[in-house]
């Protein structure tokens, strides 16, 4: 509440992560090692929070794929991308990400480090184009977890975060749109594990999640029932074999985004085999659904006759789903499930897309209900499941017995089908979610247009193009009467309208797309690509400004020849000095001749870093001051090597364990540039014990005067709060003799330097 009346115009995230990206790390010097980063950021520091300007990046959507864009197998170079979201200050161009395996058996990262840019405040980039690189082990499991540490460096700013995503997986979440469900490889929609309902996110809709379970119900006779829904006796049936297993595609062939993926039945030899594909839409009027198509197959050598082919679904519209209502629309093909009670709650609903003959069986789960014919809390058998897949319209509503709704399923389908050996039926669904009767029928008709009209309307056809860098063209499309061209796959910008668009002067590479629009719905589009000869544009790794010692890579897009102001004759140069370069590129095909703008490159200094640690022996718990003797260096962040740091231009650090550290400076400077320097320290105990025969004081405790015997005599005493504040300092004591008496009642720590050099340190208590 401080913070946020300190800063009223954050969200709740953001002072979230002001309080997270200000806490006090210091906790963890205090706590066995086996806890290291595993209790948070650390202890709320207020203060630091008020006062504190800080980016503060957190990575989401981890995504995983090969070099074809799709999910990386055990054994493939993997791509590794997410997005990068700065909820506070913005970075500097100089902002550094590094990730790390902590399953280093599964994965070996091979890119670790990225320079994403300046990331400003409030803005989310994805690293698609600039991924992390890592190699899958051939031996890791399905759905193996993946754990990474990824850390975020921009000058003083430091920050870490614990990712995971899965290998090898079996199943996709598809989350596209207003939609978020998960496809499986063994054909079951919204969880893998039904049972459990784990390995996927359900049916969500506006953050409501709506759905217990959801699978394939098909078959044409009791004993011949093929299916992956509960059964009888508490177990859930698992009829299918994966053939394929999932995958993913974004853009995908037809929408945005698609999954995809093949399965049998159990039977040796398999009756039905079914390829299966997701198709998703990101823009409206296409959000609000997602559609499910099966090619199912009979793979049997005798026919397959009065087949039939549905989803069963669970859903738990209301808190609990006891008070739910199914019905059926004729209109719109679609069985849909609301809320009896609130009416807040969304609608969900199915949708068949295909065949004439549709299918729909409302069920009251509770087999008490009145009227019902069987519900399902006493399982469901194989002669229930037929009855409901094989009544075309058996049962139009449930639910509907009391006025508070219940608790209720429904099956829909379509059917029956006869199926010859060899021969392929298409059975298309669409999964719909709205928050009102009149959104769900809407969205239930954009995906039957979708799916039967846009889906199969004829794609234009054009041709690709290649043409001088800095010129323009003109591209056409056939294939209809009129056509629209945008500037994306899916959703986008509408640019022109007409056969042929006149694109104006380009100078990178640029994708067009294009829809054939006779009819109120268009076509799925073409793809329209140009590409840019002898590009001379130079592309650099780094900005204009590096430190001493690094270096940057010029590079240019291919052509057939390359010239830079360094005389290479390369696509790409390596540059460690400063100066002014540019590049001449060539087309020898289309006789185009470019020459580049200048590239000017800077070489920014680096800071020396250098340190003295103060003392020649060091005791647990006793105070230790830090002598920074850096040059050029503006900012200071000391790593203490105990998980503790400091920013303290001279620190002083008690370390709270015997062993030896590692302390590392690094100094920055104005520029961003850095240098470390590391020295180790051995701490040993010498805590509370003032009886050594080498040197005494006393009386301890003192209260006035504290008087100290060294047969050598004392060189120098210096007596330390116990934070590490330097209380009295005297060079050289009188009469061996040091006054305390300004000191308050407590704890304190004396540093005794003696006369032949030897450097005592002890617990004094002053009363």
């Amino acid at each position: 509440a401080l913070v946020w009346s300190a800063f009223p115009d954050y969200t709740a995230t953001q002072v979230g992560e002001l309080l997270r990206v200000s806490a006090d790390e210091t906790i963890y010097a205090r706590i066995p090692n086996i806890l290291n980063k595993k209790l948070g950021k650390g202890r709320l520091d207020i203060q630091k929070a008020l006062t504190t300007s800080s980016p503060a990046i957190r990575a989401s959507n981890p995504k995983l794929v090969n070099s074809n864009g799709t999910v990386a197998e055990p054994g493939q170079n993997g791509f590794l991308s997410m997005d990068f979201t700065n909820y506070l200050s913005s970075t500097s161009g100089g902002l550094e990400i590094t990730i790390k395996s902590l399953s280093t058996s599964a994965i070996t990262i091979t890119k670790t480090t990225i320079n994403p840019g300046v990331i400003n405040g409030g803005i989310t980039i994805n690293t698609k184009f600039n991924p992390f690189e890592l190699k899958i082990s051939q031996a890791v499991g399905a759905n193996t977890k993946a754990n990474i540490l990824i850390t975020y460096s921009d000058g003083t700013y430091t920050d870490y975060q614990y990712l995971t995503f899965l290998l090898n997986p079996t199943f996709i979440d598809v989350n596209q749109n207003e939609i978020s469900t998960t496809i499986a490889s063994n054909g079951r929609i919204g969880y893998e594990n039904s049972d459990d309902g784990t390995n996927g996110v359900g049916f969500i809709y506006n953050d409501s999640p709506l759905l217990y379970e959801m699978g394939i119900i098909a078959g044409n006779a009791v004993n011949k029932i093929f299916n992956n829904v509960r059964g009888i006796d508490g177990n859930f049936d698992q009829d299918f074999s994966v053939v394929n297993k999932i995958k993913e595609i974004t853009p995908g062939e037809r929408s945005s985004s698609e999954t995809f993926g093949s399965f049998v039945n159990n039977a040796t030899p398999a009756t039905i085999s079914v390829n299966y594909r997701s198709l998703s839409w990101r823009d409206a009027p296409y959000d609000n659904f997602i559609i499910l198509e099966y090619k199912v197959r009979n793979v049997s050598a005798n026919p397959l006759n009065g087949f039939n082919f549905t989803l069963f679904s669970d859903w738990d519209i209301s808190y609990g789903g006891r008070q739910d209502i199914a019905r059926w629309d004729a209109e719109t093909n679609m069985g849909y499930i609301y809320p009896a009670v609130e009416s807040t709650r969304p609608h969900a609903g199915i949708r068949i897309l295909t065949g004439n003959s549709p299918i729909h069986y409302a069920i009251d789960n509770n087999e008490e209900t009145p009227g019902t014919p069987f519900g399902l809390y006493d399982g469901f058998t194989d002669t229930e499941k037929f009855t409901s897949i094989s009544s075309g319209i058996g049962r139009a509503e449930a639910g509907i017995s009391g006025p508070d709704g219940g608790d209720v399923s429904h099956v829909v389908g379509s059917g029956p089908y006869n199926l010859a050996p060899d021969q392929e039926i298409t059975i298309a669904f669409a999964l719909l979610a709205a928050n009102n009767l009149a959104d769900l029928k809407a969205a239930a008709a954009q995906a039957d247009t979708v799916y039967n009209l846009m889906l199969n309307a004829p794609k234009p056809v054009v041709s690709d193009i290649s043409i001088c860098y800095n010129t323009g063209t003109s591209i056409s499309a056939t294939g209809a009467g009129n056509f629209k061209w945008y500037d994306r796959f899916t959703g986008g910008n509408l640019i022109y309208q007409g056969s042929t668009l006149n694109t104006g002067i380009l100078k990178n590479d640029t994708t067009y797309y294009v829809s054939n629009a006779d009819n109120r719905y268009e076509s799925v589009r073409s793809i329209a690509q140009i590409s840019v000869k002898a590009n001379p544009t130079i592309f650099s790794s780094a900005t204009g400004a590096i430190c001493d010692g690094n270096e940057v890579t010029l590079s240019v897009a291919p052509s057939d020849n390359y010239l830079w102001s360094n005389g290479a004759t390369t696509q790409s140069i390596v540059l460690t000095e400063a100066g002014d370069y540019s590049v001449d590129v060539s087309d020898l095909s289309l006789n185009c001749f470019e020459s580049s703008e200048v590239f000017t490159l800077s070489i920014n200094p680096v800071p020396a870093a250098a340190f003295e640690i103060s003392g020649t022996e060091f005791f647990n718990s006793t105070p230790v001051t830090f002598v920074n003797n850096s040059t050029g260096a503006s900012s200071y962040i000391w790593d203490f090597g105990d998980l503790t740091t400091s920013t303290d231009a001279t620190p002083v650090h008690s370390f709270t364990q015997v062993k030896e550290y590692t302390v590392k400076l690094t100094a920055y400077n104005e520029f961003g540039c850095n240098n470390t320097a590391t020295q180790s320290i051995s701490v040993t105990t010498g805590l509370g014990d003032s009886r050594t025969p080498s040197v005494q004081f006393y009386p301890n405790p003192a209260a006035s005067r504290l008087r100290i015997d060294y047969p050598a005599g004392i060189h120098s005493v210096e007596i330390f709060s116990s934070n590490g504040k330097n209380l009295i300092s005297n060079k050289v004591i009188n009469g061996n003799e040091v006054s305390v008496e300004a000191l308050p009642s407590g704890i304190y720590f004396i540093k005794i330097q003696t006369a032949d050099k030897k450097l005592f340190t002890r617990k004094l208590i002053k009363d």
